[in-house]
């Protein structure tokens, strides 16, 4: 029961968690790992 109930919180929580802003210091990560030369417009679209 008590897993039941934590696997139906989790899967209610992942919506929200996905709609959360990645921020500036996190639109950089993303494009320095995915191997792209992050340049200041290049953050700003993925940050907003």
């Amino acid at each position: 029961m008590i897993k039941t109930l934590l696997l139906a919180a989790a899967l209610c929580a992942q919506p929200v968690a996905a709609l959360a802003d990645i921020g500036v210091d996190g639109a950089r990560h993303l494009l320095l790992r995915a191997g792209f030369g992050a340049n200041p417009a290049q953050i700003a679209a993925f940050a907003p």
